[in-house]
């Protein structure tokens, strides 16, 4: 499908200055033109994207065109996946595939196809402010911020950031400070300041305080640059068993699936994603509802990369959630065959999910995929998506990592998680408590009657 679109510079822009074509998600490949020139490509329907536009912009109107090619851009082959693409009719095979047809009277699965995320044109200066990262740390009282600068930006002993906290959309300013390139910590292209001791109420699931840092930057010869950045202070690790929130043992109690994009499995078998988790006052309902009448304080967002609605109403109600990425079970044959392609493909997909998302407080685990290392047969498979849990760490390191349903296959995971298994008194006698132990999923009267508790996940001692 083609998206045309025309446009001008908002008033006192100069084409060649610092415009970028911005898309927040579009499934799956998307090759885009300006004025008939070629702009650029991105693959994967999840994650968001930029693309200058300066060398074919023009003075007054110009025209954009976006082509896209949906979830079969992924297909190297009908059985070969080279890009994850989560829950898809388009991965149904065997009993799976005969049911999906039963249900719904079609021969062959949809592909999804579209610009399902925002899409804007935006500005920004030629020495800009880059990939913000938050990483608070209640229990060592200290706040680490980290960025990078737009390529091409050299330090100079004139240059200044200005740094302020305040209550999230609010204008009192709680605490400030100005810091010079000779007082920052540089290395591998990022700078980076540690607030000691900030003033700040700490994020739980009873008291989600949020705030916005206000990072500005005064360089020579009048560059300037300015970024806002929402975060909650609060810390997630695990220490033995047990897992700390803000240096104190939680039990992670909570569904064990968001249904955002089960339609394929539960009441719609046609839809595969589900529009009201597009919506953040929808998704603030929802989760507040399951506070409530289920007394959870965890959701799993299973099956793909969620929507950023998703993520903001979670910080706002007060939810710890995992974010697992688009690998998924089913997948698993058509990832493996694509081999090095698939696993490139989630190295740059990594990068743009976790860059995304690193700020949110609600989200103290990642999932690099679902059940991958539980599926794998041999040493060779599990070893082939074992990259997925380093890639992850590579971005972030502040949170537990793990590859879900896998329980020990890995044994740099952080914890043990496991799914569908029928003989807990065998995994409880063997489980080392050195690290803790959730279940994932499970399934009441044998995996064939397919009935799920949804409020499976939790840490059993």
């Amino acid at each position: 499908s083609s998206n045309v679109a025309a446009f001008q510079p908002a008033a006192g822009g100069q084409p060649g200055k610092g415009f970028w074509l911005r898309i927040h998600a579009a499934m799956l490949a998307v090759r885009v033109r300006l004025n008939g020139s070629a702009v650029g490509e991105h693959r994967g329907g999840y994650t968001p994207f930029e693309l200058s536009l300066d060398h074919a912009l023009q003075a007054g109107t110009n025209r954009l065109t976006i082509d896209l090619l949906g979830e079969q851009a992924a297909f190297v082959s009908p059985r070969v996946l080279q890009h994850p693409v989560s829950v898809s009719a388009a991965t149904l095979s065997g009993r799976h595939l005969r049911q999906w047809q039963e249900q719904t009277g079609l021969e062959h699965p949809p592909y999804r196809v579209g610009l399902w995320q925002d899409v804007e044109i935006v500005r920004r200066p030629l020495v800009a402010i880059r990939r913000l990262k938050l990483t608070p740390q209640p229990s060592r009282q200290r706040l680490e911020i980290a960025w990078e600068m737009e390529d091409g930006w050299q330090p100079a002993e004139t240059d200044r950031w200005h740094w302020s906290i305040h209550p999230a959309g609010g204008a009192e300013q709680i605490y400030q400070g100005m810091v010079t390139s000779g007082q920052l910590s540089m290395g591998g292209g990022r700078l980076a300041l540690t607030i000691p001791d900030p003033p700040l109420r700490l994020w739980t699931p009873d008291t989600p305080e949020l705030y916005e840092l206000r990072l500005t930057y005064h360089g020579a010869e009048g560059a300037a640059d300015a970024v806002r950045e929402r975060f909650g202070y609060r810390d997630f690790r695990i220490e033995g068993g047990d897992f700390l929130l803000n240096g104190r043992p939680v039990v992670l109690r909570g569904e064990s699936c968001l249904l955002q994009n089960r339609g394929l499995q539960f009441h719609n078998p046609v839809a595969l994603e589900n529009p009201r988790f597009w919506n953040r006052d929808y998704c603030r309902r929802y989760m507040q509802h399951l506070k409530q009448a289920l007394d959870i304080n965890f959701l799993r967002v299973h099956g793909s990369i969620g929507h950023p609605a998703i993520f903001e109403a979670a910080d706002e109600v007060g939810l710890l959630l995992e974010a697992q990425s688009s690998v998924w079970s089913r997948g698993f044959g058509f990832y493996k065959a694509a081999g090095p392609a698939f696993l490139e493909s989630c190295t740059r997909e990594f990068g743009e999910w976790i860059r995304r998302d690193w700020n949110h407080p609600s989200i103290v685990i990642w999932g690099a995929d679902n059940e991958m290392g539980r599926i794998a047969s041999s040493a060779e498979d599990a070893s082939f998506f074992a990259s997925l849990m380093r890639r992850v760490r590579e971005l972030d390191s502040s949170r537990p990592v793990i590859s879900d349903g896998s329980a020990g296959t890995y044994a740099d995971t952080d914890f043990y998680h496991v799914h569908h298994e029928e003989d807990y008194a065998f995994l409880l006698r063997e489980w080392r408590r050195d690290k803790p132990l959730v279940f994932g999923e499970f399934w009441v009267g044998g995996r064939g009657a397919e009935q799920r508790l949804t409020n499976a996940a939790g840490r059993h001692h």
